[in-house]
């Protein structure tokens, strides 16, 4: 092996030191992305907030363990740690050390890496391992003792006696440990005297949880009963008992010593319980909920108010700020249901309409100004837009209300069913209301302000939502399945689409945005009726379908619910700005004028504020995927990959190429297995198990469309790159049940044809750049199935000839000249073919599942469970075979489109990773004088084996040289 496979970074140390993209250039690998939504086993959180450990998986006697950043998601570093069962981990308060318990104690130098065993004797341990929080302590109950650990020098202190403790705590400057040296007695243990300076004796023989307060007065402990319990350190007297709770996690006080927190965990979400703390006096003061059955306190902010939770949010973390202190203002009025809010325009009015009426109310009380109960179910409330009138219904009449005059102006008669749905035009002259009797009038007011009935327009289905555009121009209908949208001017159905109640537009009138299944909100362009994007909502509430939804008066956020919580996305990133859960289910919501408050309709209506703090969501899973370049090497994309033993996530990511930045995020209709870029990457197409191919437009990345290419689930994709863009293209995709189809479009439509001839999945597919040949593999299901790679005559679509293989083809990369073909099989073997004779050219051993060429077809790279392994083909010999940061394996390796040494491969651990071969010639991981004087010195000479041929083409020759003082100083301190 020459020099060094790569340069490669470790994340762990540009985290530590500060800063983990700036510093770094073009050349340098990245981390582009990890898989934060499997949370596993044993996790810990830094002190600072900034790292999250877990245990990832168990091989053989050993255990990996994964830290990653918090800040932005990308995975810092993993250790292999000699350890069959991980219980517990715990970071040392300035993150240099990490703390592994299992059946025995291992301690991880998260600088250098160095792993070491500390000595537990033969007691297994009991308890978490925990730090002190000034850092001069670390500490674990056994069996038999508790062991206490000085950090300056890692030297054992004499063991404590005790047949009890399954917990143990450190005050909190280092000068006191509380554990349970026996059933019904904990012990306040001094570390300074290392003396016993109190027993608290209790009527629990057990305890799972103990945590000092900040200034070492109270200790709270969670009993074998469940019981939360706070005792006084003082004198052992308990002062508070704080409820009987299941699913204890964790229990955390505030730096300042004012709240606790503890978080509970369930079967598919999590509780946050916060307690205001005042002397000796503990006060309930709020409860927050997190979809999904993992939480940790991150970090709090007690200056702020605010408290960080780290979450699962379905394939994702997120780090949510809570409110430790809810200021929610209750509206008094119905408490019997709350179906319908608004808010007025120039921030002087709220209703709330329900089972009893409408409640008015001056944004300034919380008492209502008119009570409106005119008998009659209240499921429509809306301001005009001068905000003098107030538009409701009861039952299946609407009726206008003058604001200022304090009385009802006009009944509007004609809905022969309650009415559900109201909304003002723009200039406040015509009024819109929807009914369950599907129908929908349009009202119109006259010269002397008489409401007449201007259109009725019909649905198939109860009318749920009917929304103007801010220009006046449509008027959009949605029932729970469809959506209706008509052009004001004539009255005329412009479309009809799959969108669903709610319905909102977007402020520039040009998209719609309406409710999907599975928590999606969909964007429609208008007047298309195309679908634009989709936009992922996954955060509070158990409804399939958001139920409610409102933009800001600003545009640029949406709050939306899904049942039982709030959320409020910013709709530049798509990330949350506030999650509210609340015990009774949600119906509706809207902003107020000024957009720093929502109004919620429940049981009551209420007020809540909306924080500029932002929830941050680390993206993002995709399972164990396939990804591609863009031709013009700007970015790159990654999806799931096809598998008989499991369904990936239904999305896809995006990155920039140059710093590693998360681009966007796609969601996929089904289980994404493939993606594939056009010729020129005007498009990107990605496939689903469902057999759905869905096309996004790259320069603004939008959705632009999708088809079903009639398959039974689609494995595999690829392009012909002879075809102008972007209104031509061939499109190669092969399906489970072994069927090849070739989807052609132009201007003047398009075409199918099926190539038959495989009876197993297709695992492997391309096509020359001369558009001449289509080779295409399988996969076995069992190995007594044949398999062979089939060579396609194109455009006729038919058998030319066949490249006998042995096992599945687990890849097939062309060369950009299109006369070689590399393949990847099942046997372990790498085979090297001329595509148009069919001739075997060569074949190596590697246990490998992917290869690709690079950009000049000089080089061969292939990734698998053993590592990298670079080839030259001018030379025929392999010149660089690289492990570190692999201990994974790979599962799709690639060569950029345009850097000759620049690759990306995605590892089995769904870490996806942007790398660059340095013409390094000594293996020092640095670009320098040395490799320099290399070049100079071999400067002329051919061969093979030449440690100063950095462009691997079998001479050292100026663009040896070249490249040396291109990436010079690279890898360097």
């Amino acid at each position: 092996m020459r020099g060094r496979a790569l340069w490669y970074w470790v994340a762990g140390f540009g985290l530590l030191l500060g800063g983990l993209w700036g510093a770094w250039a073009q050349s340098r690998p990245h981390i582009l992305w990890m898989r934060p939504g499997q949370v596993q086993g044993a996790t810990a959180i830094s002190w600072d907030g900034r790292l999250l450990a877990d245990e990832y998986r168990s091989t053989g006697a050993y255990t990996t363990v994964r830290v990653r950043s918090l800040e932005n998601g990308l995975l810092v570093r993993t250790f292999m740690v000699p350890e069959l069962n991980v219980e517990s981990l715990a970071f040392s308060p300035d993150n240099r050390y990490l703390a592994v318990a299992g059946f025995g104690l291992h301690l991880i130098d998260t600088a250098s890496g160095e792993i070491r065993r500390l000595d537990t004797g033969t007691d297994s341990p009991r308890s978490e391992v925990v730090f002190s929080a000034d850092g001069r302590w670390m500490g674990i109950a056994t069996s038999r003792s508790v062991r206490i650990w000085r950090t300056a020098d890692w030297v054992q202190m004499p063991p404590l006696p005790t047949t009890n403790t399954y917990a143990i705590a450190f005050s909190y400057d280092g000068s006191q440990l509380a554990y349970s040296p026996s059933p019904n007695v904990i012990q306040i243990f001094s570390l300074t005297e290392w003396a016993v300076i109190r027993d608290i004796n209790t009527t629990d023989r057990s305890f799972s949880h103990l945590v000092f307060s900040p200034d070492g007065q109270a200790l709270v402990l969670r009993s074998h009963s469940n019981q939360l319990l706070v005792w006084r350190v003082a004198d052992g007297q308990q002062i508070a008992s704080l409820g009987t709770f299941s699913g204890f996690v964790e229990v955390s006080y505030s730096p300042d010593g004012r709240l606790l927190g503890l978080i509970l965990q369930g079967s598919d979400r999590s509780e946050l319980r916060i307690w205001r703390v005042f002397g000796q006096t503990y006060t309930s003061v709020a409860s927050h909920q997190f979809v999904g059955a993992f939480a940790r306190f991150c970090r709090s902010l007690s200056e702020e108010g605010v408290w960080e939770v780290v979450s699962r949010v379905g394939n994702a973390i997120a780090i949510s700020p809570v409110l430790a202190q809810p200021t929610f203002t209750t509206l008094l009025g119905t408490t019997s249901g709350v179906w319908s809010v608004a808010a007025s325009r120039d921030g002087q009015w709220l209703a709330a309409g329900g089972s009893s009426g409408v409640d008015v109310y001056l944004a300034t009380s919380t008492v209502p100004r008119y009570r409106l109960q005119l008998g009659g179910i209240t499921r429509g409330v809306t301001f005009s837009p001068d905000s003098t009138v107030l538009a409701f219904n009861t039952g299946d009449t609407v009726r206008l209300f003058d604001l200022a005059a304090g009385q009802i102006i006009a009944s509007l008669a004609g809905h022969t069913s309650v009415v559900l749905a109201l909304d003002f035009s723009p200039d406040g002259v015509m009024l819109a209301s929807g009914g369950a009797d599907r129908t929908v009038h349009v009202w119109r007011k006259t010269a002397g302000n008489e409401w007449q009935l201007l259109r009725l327009l019909y649905a198939e289905a109860q009318v749920q939502s009917v929304k103007f555009s801010p220009d006046g121009r449509w008027l959009a209908i949605a029932t729970e399945s469809r959506t209706y949208l008509y052009r004001v001017s004539d009255w005329q159905l412009v479309s009809t689409f799959a969108g669903r109640a709610p319905l909102v537009f977007a402020a520039d009138s040009t998209r719609l945005y309406a409710a999907g299944l599975n928590g999606l909100i969909y964007i429609w362009r208008v007047p298309e009726s195309t679908l634009w994007k989709r936009l992922e909502t996954p955060y509070l509430g158990t409804a399939q379908i958001p139920v409610a939804m409102v933009l800001s008066p600003s545009g640029d956020r949406l709050a939306f619910s899904l049942g039982d919580g709030v959320s409020v996305i910013d709709l530049s990133t798509g990330e949350s700005f506030a999650n509210y859960a609340l015990p009774s289910s949600i119906n509706a919501v809207a902003f107020t004028a000024d957009g720093q408050k929502i109004l919620v309709g429940s049981q009551s209506a209420f007020l809540a504020p909306v924080p500029e703090r932002k929830d941050r969501v680390i993206h993002s899973q995709i399972g164990s995927g396939t990804l591609v370049f863009d031709p013009a090497g700007e970015w790159i994309a990654a999806s799931g990959a096809f598998s008989l033993f499991w369904q990936s996530p239904p999305w896809a990511c995006v990155w920039r190429v140059q710093d590693g930045s998360h681009l966007t995020t796609l969601l996929v209709g089904g289980s994404p297995t493939a993606v594939a870029t056009s010729p020129r990457g005007y498009w990107l197409f990605l496939s689903t198990l469902e057999g759905r191919i869905d096309i996004w437009n790259t320069a603004e990345w939008s959705f632009h469309d999708t088809y079903f290419d009639g398959s039974n689930g689609i494995t595999t994709l690829t392009f012909s790159p002879v075809f102008s863009e972007p209104t031509e293209w061939l499109l190669a995709s092969g399906g489970v049940n072994g069927a090849i189809r070739l989807t052609y479009t132009s201007s003047a439509g398009t075409w199918r044809r099926t190539l038959l001839w495989h009876q197993l999945p297709i695992s492997a597919i391309g096509i020359t750049p001369d558009g001449r040949w289509l080779v295409s593999g399988v996969r076995q299901n069992d190995a007594s199935q044949p398999t062979t790679v089939v060579v396609w005559r194109l455009p006729e679509g038919v058998v030319s000839h066949f490249l006998p293989h042995g096992g599945s083809v687990y890849s097939a990369a062309i060369s950009p000249n299109g006369e070689l073909l590399a393949t990847a099989s099942g046997d372990e073997r790498v085979r090297l073919w001329r595509i148009a004779s069919g001739q075997l050219v060569g074949a190596v051993q590697a246990n490998v599942s992917s290869v690709s060429f690079s950009r000049s077809g000089n080089l061969l790279g292939a990734g698998g469970d053993g590592g990298i392994t670079i080839w030259s083909l001018t030379t025929g010999e392999r010149v660089r075979f690289f492990t570190e940061e692999i201990s994974e394996g790979v599962r799709e390796f690639e060569f950029s489109p345009v850097d000759e040494y620049q690759f990306a491969y995605l590892r089995s651990d769904s870490t996806l990773v942007l790398a660059t071969i340095l013409p390094d010639t000594d293996g020092n991981g640095c670009v320098d004088d040395q490799d320099l004087l290399a070049v100079l010195l071999a400067y002329g000479q051919q061969g093979a084996g030449l440690d100063a041929d950095v462009t691997f083409d079998g001479v050292v020759d100026d663009q040896d040289l070249i490249r040396v003082l291109f990436e010079y100083g690279t890898g360097c301190n």
